[in-house]
């Protein structure tokens, strides 16, 4: 394994039902993705506040200004922000907050993380009905 490879994308998706999943997906832009699911609930007043009952789909690009980060490493720690030690906080989160705070939720928690060095830049963006994007870009 090239422990040198940095990896230029990291994909967070939100579904609508709840359970931490890491899952593996490799493109040729070695792009990762991890899926957040809210909540699973019968109550349809309380699933129109999970973010609107839809899936939101955040793009977190990532871009190392040196090459010295594992695949692993990576994983590792948008990992970490990604399982909160205290879930039934990150669930009252994903009840109330907009997809936009979410999105700023989820930068500042990178921000903090040993990967926020490397983070320069904020973009979100819409890119259609239950979606958003973060889009990071190097200096």
């Amino acid at each position: 394994m090239n422990k040198g490879l940095a990896i230029p994308n990291i994909k967070v998706v939100l579904t609508q039902s709840y359970d931490f999943c890491f899952v593996h997906h490799f493109t040729q832009c070695n792009e990762n993705v991890l899926q957040l699911k809210q909540p699973k609930t019968k109550d349809k007043k309380t699933a129109s506040k999970n973010l609107h009952g839809h899936s939101v789909k955040i793009r977190v690009s990532v871009v190392c200004k040196d090459d010295f980060f594992s695949r692993d490493f990576m994983n590792t720690e948008v990992h970490k922000i990604l399982q909160p030690k205290n879930q039934n906080l990150l669930n009252d989160y994903l009840n109330t907050v907009s997809c936009e705070s979410l999105a700023q939720y989820l930068w500042t928690q990178l921000k903090l993380s040993p990967l926020g060095e490397y983070l320069t830049e904020l973009n979100i963006q819409e890119t259609q009905k239950n979606q958003i994007y973060i889009k990071k870009t190097s200096a």
